[in-house]
């Protein structure tokens, strides 16, 4: 049986460890020795659909422990934060079979994994999904979306997608994985503007101001990928190209037209929001940040995605931040 390995035991890898667990796969997890005590048990991972899986055969091993097995795919979910750390602690658990699945969100994270590991074949993974704990020993994944799993054909003839595949976490085979990165990073461009008005992701959508926001910072993604030959594909509820046009809907209207986007746990908060609260370093710069990088590439501006980075950056630096305001951030 191949063996899975999940270097990077937080909310994504966790529900991504119970998940796969679910299927029968051969599952270990790395992560720091307070985290042990979650998979010593029962491991309990649901979604907002209803599904729930209950597992025990997870194989902890705590950080910088010599590993006692060869891995055949290891699930790299440590954030870009967190990367180039990441990369030395892991040298000890590839091998020279070892195929890396790069799952940070941004652009460009799986060169660096390249970079580290050349003689190894890497596939870049996207979660659209948020995560949340529901207590210690209980992963809830609170919104729609897949996994999406680059190509890759295992030694049996089956797609890894299909392999790691569940009803909790459905995973799909992408050919063109760069068109999906770039649809990721449309959806990811909200999560900044979650941790700024730090109250829940469904009560964010439900003020047109927060949608105003995240769809002008939309757009201005929207352009630089029609600039660069980019068709986004859809991996939400509707189109991507429609996406801010619906959320600059008035209220009465994106009740119609956003119910899908809506459809998701009331206690869901972006991962963003999470390190903002726990006055850790965020993703802002390979999010927001890599769109107006990609832009000053090739000439466009991107002025609401370059602000709200400054916010972020702003909001990093003073723990004691003044509430987040819409009027002000529009009207300016």
């Amino acid at each position: 049986m191949a063996q899975h390995l999940i270097f990077g035991a937080g909310l994504i890898g966790g529900f991504m460890a119970g998940s796969f667990a679910s299927n029968g796969l051969a599952v270990s997890v790395v992560g720091r020795e307070t985290m042990r005590q979650r998979f010593a048990g029962d491991f309990t991972v649901t979604d907002y659909n209803g599904h729930e899986a209950i597992v025990s055969n997870i194989n902890f091993i705590a950080s910088g422990e010599k590993p006692e097995i060869e891995f055949d795919f290891i699930w790299l979910t440590v954030k870009c934060t967190g990367l180039v750390q990441a990369l030395i602690d892991l040298k000890p658990y590839v091998s020279d079979n070892t195929v890396i699945l790069s799952c940070q969100n941004g652009l460009g994270s799986d060169a660096a994994v390249k970079a580290v590991f050349p003689e190894n074949i890497v596939r870049r993974v996207i979660m659209t999904s948020n995560v949340a704990l529901q207590s210690d020993v209980h992963l809830h994944r609170g919104s729609q979306g897949d996994l999406f799993v680059e190509a890759h054909v295992c030694d049996d003839g089956r797609n890894l997608a299909d392999t790691v595949s569940t009803e909790l976490l459905v995973a799909q085979h992408i050919e063109n994985i760069e068109a999906y990165s770039w649809a990721k990073l449309q959806l990811n461009l909200a999560n900044a503007v979650n941790a700024l008005a730090d109250i829940p992701v469904k009560q964010m959508l439900e003020q047109r101001g927060f949608r105003k926001i995240i769809a002008m910072a939309m757009q201005e993604l929207i352009e630089v990928a029609h600039a660069k030959g980019i068709v986004l594909p859809k991996i939400a509820a509707v189109p991507m190209h429609l996406v801010p046009k619906v959320l600059n809907t008035p209220d009465w209207l994106f009740k119609l037209l956003g119910s899908k986007m809506m459809d998701i746990d009331p206690t869901v908060r972006t991962s963003m929001w999470w390190d903002l609260s726990g006055n850790r370093l965020t993703e802002v710069d390979v999010l927001n940040g890599a769109v107006v990088k990609e832009g000053m590439k090739l000439g466009f501006a991107c002025p609401i995605n370059q602000r709200i980075v400054d916010y972020i950056h702003h909001a990093e630096a003073n723990e004691k931040r003044k509430p987040f305001s819409q009027e002000e951030f529009l009207s300016a």
